[in-house]
């Protein structure tokens, strides 16, 4: 439904229902989901489960997201495979703003190019472009738990390639993976790659915040459990408690951690990381109040859970052990 030439322009409300046995099977076209393209959209109170094989820009939702949209209540569990630019709900947001909120991943999702493509639990990148920048990307109350196996460029629980731009600081919130991630490079349980549009580093361009991962993750280079590879951008809040892997011999070019792989610049504040998870939270180290590590006990005791909260609300103890005794969101 849509394409480039007549994306969908309007409403569709799902009602709470779900859109099942969807069968997708074009290896050669791009901008494959239920909807191809959308612009200037709302589509809401849905499920979509199937599956979808296509080329470049695949989402259960929508290949590709145009304009001023919000995604909010939808959850895809289809299985989503082609050679690049995967979201399991859109692949992309280009030009324009996005707000994607109360939406889950529970497909497996798997890119099988090294064309250079990303691909995310919910969003595969937010990378507009050089001359059409997006304006504003929200993605808040949402969740990945199903396996992602990638061969492109970069690869995240939430966001493959998450890109602010000088205009209004993009922001990942209160949103969690507990599912394995296995990639090349910039790998992360929440982001794979964080960066800015503007050629002005010493500026926050995007923010991650309130956000933890459970899963294995897994890369070449630059592995992070929030984030592979980070430059502008915020991370706060959050923590990690998923296994770090590289599964290739060390060299001194590989970068990870408990918290970032690959931290070039920005700000990190009151993020964790279990300390059998890495061997150190950000570029080879730990960092008192910016990547420290804990142990299981540590993690799992209700002062941990006020740490996380940092005088906020976000954060609750796991009463009734969905998450092992972890902390989880307040929404959970």
């Amino acid at each position: 439904i849509g394409t480039d030439e007549n994306p969908f322009k309007g409403t569709f409300n799902g009602n709470g229902h779900t859109i099942s046995g969807i069968y997708i099977n074009q290896p050669e076209k791009n901008l494959q989901g239920l909807f191809g393209v959308i612009e200037d959209s709302t589509i809401e109170n849905l499920t979509v489960s199937g599956s979808i094989t296509g080329k470049i820009s695949l989402g259960g939702i929508a290949g590709t997201i145009f304009g001023k949209s919000k995604i909010n209540n939808c959850h895809n569990l289809c299985k989503i495979s082609g050679e690049g630019g995967i979201g399991g709900i859109t692949a992309q947001i280009y030009n324009g703003n996005l707000i994607i909120s109360n939406c889950s991943n529970k497909g497996n999702l798997n890119l099988n190019s090294d064309n250079g493509c990303n691909l995310g639990g919910i969003i595969g990148t937010t990378y507009g472009g050089e001359e059409n920048p997006n304006k504003e990307i929200t993605i808040t109350h949402c969740y990945n738990e199903g396996k992602i196996t990638s061969n492109g460029e970069s690869t995240g629980g939430i966001v493959g390639e998450f890109i602010g731009t000088k205009e209004v600081i993009s922001k990942i919130e209160n949103c969690y993976n507990n599912k394995e991630i296995s990639g090349k490079k910039r790998v992360g349980g929440i982001v794979g790659y964080q960066d800015t549009t503007n050629t002005i580093i010493s500026i926050i361009y995007s923010t991650i915040m309130n956000c933890y991962n459970t899963g294995k993750i897994e890369g070449s280079d630059n592995v992070g459990g929030i984030s592979g590879w980070s430059r502008c951008g915020e991370i706060k809040n959050s923590y990690n408690a998923g296994k770090i892997k590289i599964s290739v011999e060390k060299t001194d070019s590989i970068n990870m951690g408990g918290i970032v792989g690959a931290y070039l610049s920005g700000t990190l504040q009151n993020n964790y990381y279990l300390d059998t998870s890495a061997s150190t939270g950000k570029n080879g180290a730990d960092v008192e109040g910016e990547a420290e590590r804990k142990s299981k006990t540590e993690m799992q005791e209700s002062s941990f859970v006020e740490t996380l909260n940092n005088g906020e609300n976000n954060w609750k103890e796991d009463k009734k052990g969905i998450n092992d005794g972890y902390p989880i969101l307040s929404w959970q």
